[in-house]
């Protein structure tokens, strides 16, 4: 059983890896990734529109079955920044 919890109103896997890319290498990869039929845990997307911190998203899970987030910051001073 997977832990989750829920953010943006999706179910995010409490255990994960992170890695943040510029939003140019966000794109790209995640329009490979969708082109090689990429089983995707969350699907692509961006979390807290138009808000502090609105970030591009995106989870897998490696072959390992570990889950792996890329994430970009659309401002990287914003960075993990709140309300």
């Amino acid at each position: 059983m997977i832990t989750t919890n829920i953010v943006d109103k999706k179910n995010i896997p409490v255990s994960h890896f992170g890695i943040i890319l510029d939003w140019n290498q966000w794109q790209k990869l995640s329009l490979k990734l969708i082109e090689l039929d990429l089983e995707f845990i969350i699907k692509p997307y961006i979390r807290f529109k138009e808000e502090i911190g609105e970030q591009a998203t995106m989870f897998i899970k490696d072959p390992s079955d570990n889950f792996i987030e890329f994430k970009s910051f659309k401002n990287d001073q914003y960075i993990f920044a709140s309300d």
